[in-house]
């Protein structure tokens, strides 16, 4: 792209000329330069390699160290000291692979289990226990134990019944209790309107009052005073 062009063809004059079409105070005549920095100052002296590639050497340090001895069907490792072996060591400062690293310092304890119980799981371990309850029979063995037992659901029925009586009394008397309240609520605050509403008209009125004797007494003052003017000018005529 050809940027001269296309300034030009936007009206541009060219090199030592601003972008304006016909004054070159309006703008700028001169490009900008940018400062170069060709050093390393600053950024640290140690640069980013990325040709060390650590873990080929280590490959190959391991597969120059394989000897078949003997000639033998297995190949024996004769390498010691090279960097896979560091890295595998017991004092390896990775500590991932090691076996005493990072990772050692940690203990494996036992898992938190719940202390509730399904009934599903509970009927499996009686089953496998091979424990099986008998099952209750809840049928009275003899006809005066249904009577007893027909004679207390009665009773219990009848107290239940006069419980939910009693109840419903009680309701009643605190429904009773409250519109009473809020009645008297009402009263009361009536009668505060009321007593609020005669406080506001007496002291209308007595603003009315107090209104009208401050004009009367200012009308006074004002005769007065023309009074005196007249007796100054009638002796100042004599005089």
């Amino acid at each position: 792209m050809d940027a001269a062009a296309l300034l030009k063809s936007q009206g541009w004059r060219g090199l030592g000329h601003s972008l304006h079409h016909s004054d070159d105070s309006i703008g700028l005549a001169r490009p900008i330069l940018f400062s170069q920095k060709q050093n390393v100052l600053g950024l640290g002296t140690t640069t980013h390699r990325t040709s060390d590639t650590w873990w080929m050497n280590a490959f190959d340090q391991q597969l120059k160290g394989m000897e078949n001895k003997d000639n033998g069907p297995g190949l024996v490792q004769t390498l010691k000291g090279g960097e896979l072996n560091k890295i595998q060591g017991r004092h390896s400062k990775y500590g991932v692979i090691g076996s005493g690293g990072l990772y050692s310092g940690f203990i494996s304890g036992g898992l938190l289990r719940g202390t509730m119980e399904t009934e599903e799981s509970s009927s499996d371990t009686g089953e496998s226990d091979g424990e099986s309850t008998p099952p209750t029979s809840e049928e009275p063995e003899s006809g005066l134990e249904t009577d007893v037992k027909q004679k207390e659901t009665k009773a219990e029925k009848r107290a239940r019944k006069e419980a939910k009586k009693q109840r419903k009394a009680e309701r009643a008397a605190k429904r009773d209790r409250k519109a009473e309240k809020r009645a008297a609520k009402a009263v009361m605050k009536d009668a505060v309107t009321r007593l609020a509403d005669l406080k506001g008209k007496k002291s209308r009125e007595k603003e009315k009052r107090t209104f009208k004797e401050t004009k009367d007494a200012r009308r006074t003052r004002k005769l007065e005073k023309r009074s005196r003017r007249e007796k100054q000018g009638d002796k100042m005529a004599k005089v």
